[in-house]
């Protein structure tokens, strides 16, 4: 089964979110990652790159906070405007 490519206002939103990703600290990126996609616990990604459960927690906070701060105003990355989302949904 083939992937469709992502097109639209999918796509720049999609953009958006891999720059803002490529712009953080490592060490917050690869916390973020391994928590939100790979789907470890706080504990497997303390683990997995030696830290402790505090640090993780701390590197995913800061990492969801530039994330958040950065996604809520796109020209930051480059990007124009995101779709607006109909009032109704």
């Amino acid at each position: 089964m083939a992937v469709e490519p992502v097109t639209g206002p999918t796509q720049s939103v999609s953009a958006a979110l891999q720059v803002a990703l490529s712009r953080l600290p490592d060490d917050e990126r690869e916390a973020f990652l391994l928590g939100e996609v790979a789907g470890l616990t706080y504990a497997e990604i303390a683990a997995t790159t030696s830290i402790s459960i505090a640090a993780v927690r701390s590197r995913i906070y800061r990492a969801r906070l530039t994330l958040r701060g950065s996604l809520a105003a796109p020209q930051r990355l480059g990007v124009t405007a995101f779709p607006q989302r109909d009032q109704d949904d």
